[in-house]
């Protein structure tokens, strides 16, 4: 038992906070928690606050009137029912309802997550069922927690993308900002230094005021002169004209230097992305990641030149020209400054407010973006479905949707600036009449002269706009934040497959493959692949078959090492695949997929990816090899021709001929084939096929195909189900299996072809 009452939790389960615990009155001290979640909604579907715990031995329930708790060995069941808009999990015990959870969309990830994990658990399972492997619910856990803030525990909301936005601390991210710009630090100093010294210059025209009016112009009692006049007047002309110029060639620099480091972190943000593995991608919108590549860093350039560096100058006046007014006269001074606590205490309470929903106006920005993102490319099968306006509506939705939450940000701001600003005006006519009442009761006293009233109401014109500058700072500090927050989640990110130190990098492969024991889940889920042992000697061609959901994809996506094995190895050549550098790896290794992807380009460029040195012969002889030379040469413009926006002016096996000619210049030792010939008519097939058996020549090759003919040249087939490896053999053993899997699935498909050929 732990003795400060907490619940003792495995290392990789989220934190729980205080205040979630304190819902529980006690229940969970002692106990080992293995999952928990928070959910919304009551037994009458309204809004609450509840959290369901998994512990070793129970499923405790609390938030509500009282703590329940349900024993595992009791349960019967555990089943999620979605619906539209309110999902539950019920939980049966002696063939009754125990407990019914009710949660919105939300919660439903964690809570998902709980009830595989206790499902696992569950006594009643049927005798014939596979026991789930010791590690699932580590794997699980480590998952859970990267959903969950390490700092303050709580759940990151999914539009947060994966940085909590109750922990946001300006001031700190903010400094990590600035120093990302340490490159430029030299120029930062000049910078800074030309800024001070330009806040001493902006306060020195109204002291010049002064000194003009009392001298040059004159007083009761006091005559001015001429001499006097033009000679402050010289000196108020000279600091106007010194001001303007530095303030020209400091905007000039600071704009440099913004502009580096926007590029920098444009960079740095977009190269570490192709660091990241699939998984990450896999969370994420793509438009939300094009926004934090080009709004985000647009933002932060916007902070550095106008934000970070202007606020220190605006600071360093407004405490240059509060010095002064009180060496001047400290009363006229508190008169001025009377408004200042009032105005703080509002940007404070304004600024706590903005920061929670500039966080969310991102978010929908970037959903804009994502919609815009998917219909584009989309855009035959819009046109075909005739649904362009169903996204024109789809768009129209989400940009309302922004709308309404930048005119509600529109509206706190609007009602805050002109109060602010009426307040200060305020201020000065206090000054004018207060000031007014001291000079007329001590005429005569140096310290009560019209110049020094002059004098403060021009500072107090400097002095407020600065203050105002300064609280309306507040707007673009606050988007600066959010936005590198959201930078820095992506370069903060650790790739999960990385090479390791010292990895091999070798001269040639000899393309021997295997599998040993190999398991592997997505994020603690059930197993995609479980203990497939499988060894394919170099230059052997395998057929990979079995029904969709059996892991042919996951076991080419381990292969690639776009994802790490969860448990046992995959070796090359005898050495673990995890041992070798993985770009080297990658190299070494070509794909061509069902669905090819062009980019936006000509035809030579594409070709070209597979191997960016090759010269225009090398591209030409890949061409006549994957047989696309003839229908290449037959454009206007040749191997010259914009294919478009993924190929899309190309047909589907132009499309695959391209993908297969850039594979034979990527000149891979191991070939993954993943439905190459799925998706065109007979004679295009006969076409690609060809090209594919010159591809495949002196290479390991692993092709994926549902339609099993295309598969029976294979040396060897390997049927998968359920993620393990069922049936191996050639075409002709497997095909008399009665009962197998392979021979199942070739007489479906002779019987749908039948039918077709009636038909």
């Amino acid at each position: 038992m732990n003795l400060d009452g907490d619940a003792a939790q495995p290392p990789n389960v989220p934190p729980m906070p205080g205040e979630i615990r304190s819902l529980f009155n006690g229940e969970l001290i002692g106990r080992a928690i293995v999952s928990w979640a928070e959910f919304d909604l009551d037994e009458h579907n309204r809004y609450c606050r509840r959290v369901v715990v998994l512990t070793d031995d129970s499923v405790i329930i609390g938030g509500g009137a009282q703590v329940r708790s349900i024993r595992i060995p009791d349960i019967q069941e555990a089943k999620i029912t979605e619906g539209l808009g309110v999902d539950r999990l019920t939980i049966i015990v002696n063939d009754a309802v125990a407990a019914e959870i009710r949660y919105t969309r939300r919660c439903r990830r964690d809570i998902t997550r709980v009830n595989r994990m206790l499902s696992r658990r569950l006594p009643n399972k049927a005798a014939d069922s596979e026991r789930p492997p010791d590690w699932l619910d580590a794997i699980e856990r480590k998952f859970e927690q990267q959903s969950h803030c390490p700092k303050c525990g709580r759940a990151i909301p999914d539009y947060a993308d994966g940085a909590c936005p109750a922990c946001l601390r300006n001031r700190a991210i903010l400094w990590r900002l600035l120093d990302v710009a340490r490159p430029y630090r030299g120029k930062i100093r000049l910078a800074l230094a030309v800024t001070l010294a330009l806040s001493v210059l902006n306060s020195l025209p109204p002291v010049f005021t002064k000194y003009l009016v009392d001298d040059g112009i004159g007083t009761p009692g006091r005559p001015g002169s001429m001499g006097r006049l033009l000679y402050w007047s010289g000196w108020i002309a000279a600091s106007v004209v010194i001001v303007e110029l530095l303030a020209s060639w400091r905007l000039l620099m600071l704009s440099t230097i913004g502009t580096s480091v926007a590029r920098d972190l444009r960079h740095r943000i977009y190269a570490h992305m192709h660091e990241l593995g699939l998984r990450f991608f896999a969370k994420r919108r793509t438009g939300s990641l094009i926004t934090r590549v080009t709004t985000d860093t647009d933002r932060l350039w916007e902070f550095i030149v106008f934000g970070s560096v202007d606020s220190l100058r605006n600071v360093v006046m407004i405490a240059v020209i509060g010095s002064i007014m009180f060496y001047m006269n400290w009363k006229l001074a508190l008169v001025a400054l009377t408004p200042l606590p009032f105005v703080a205490t509002l940007t404070w309470l304004r600024s706590k407010t903005l920061h929670r929903m500039f966080g969310r106006l991102w978010t929908y920005w970037s959903r804009i973006g994502a919609v815009v993102g998917d219909a584009l490319p989309g855009v035959r099968v819009v046109k075909a479905f005739a649904n362009e306006h169903r996204e024109i509506q789809r768009f129209d939705a989400r940009s309302d949707e922004y709308t309404r939450h930048e005119q509600a940000v529109n509206s706190v701001w609007s009602r805050f600036v002109p109060l602010v600003s009426g307040v200060m005006r305020l201020g000065i006519a206090l000054v004018w009449m207060v000031g007014g009442v001291l000079v007329l009761q001590h005429m005569g006293d140096e310290k009560f002269t019209v110049g020094t009233l002059i004098m403060f109401v021009a500072f107090l014109q400097q002095f407020y706009p600065l203050v105002m500058e300064l609280v309306n700072s507040n707007r673009m500090v606050t988007r600066a934040a959010s936005s590198a927050q959201r930078v820095f989640e992506v370069l903060d990110t650790p790739p999960d497959v990385f090479s390791r130190q010292g990895a091999v990098a070798k001269d040639r492969l000899q393309g021997r493959l295997e599998f040993r024991g190999v398991w592997f889940t997505y994020e603690g889920a059930a197993p995609a692949l479980r203990e497939v042992s499988l060894a394919i000697e170099p230059g052997q061609m395998i057929g990979l078959c079995g029904p969709s959901g059996a892991g042919k994809s996951t076991f080419v996506n381990l292969l690639c090492r776009f994802y790490d094995v969860t448990d046992g190895q995959i070796l090359i050549d005898g050495i673990d695949i995890r041992d070798y550098d993985v770009k080297w790896l990658r190299r070494q290794v070509g794909m061509v997929l069902q669905d090819p992807y062009l980019f936006h380009g000509t035809i030579a460029e594409n070709i070209r990816y597979g191997n960016p040195d090759a010269t225009d012969e090398q591209i030409i002889a890949a061409a006549r090899a994957a047989n696309a030379h003839d229908f290449i040469v037959g454009f206007p413009d040749g191997y010259d021709t914009m294919v478009g926006e993924r190929g899309q002016s190309l047909s589907g096996g132009e499309r695959q001929r391209i993908s297969i000619a850039r594979a034979i210049l990527h000149n891979p030792r191991v070939l993954i084939l993943d439905e190459a010939t799925s998706s065109v008519d007979t004679e295009t097939e006969k076409q690609i096929q060809q090209a594919l058996d010159r591809l495949v020549e002196g290479r390991t090759t692993i092709a994926i195909a549902h339609r099993l003919s295309t598969l029976q040249a294979a040396d060897r087939l390997v049927v998968l189900e359920k993620g393990r490896v069922v049936e191996q053999g050639t075409h002709a053993e497997l095909v008399d299996k009665v009962d197998g899997v392979y021979a199942k699935l070739h007489r479906t498909q002779m019987e749908m072809n039948q039918q077709v050929a009636i038909r």
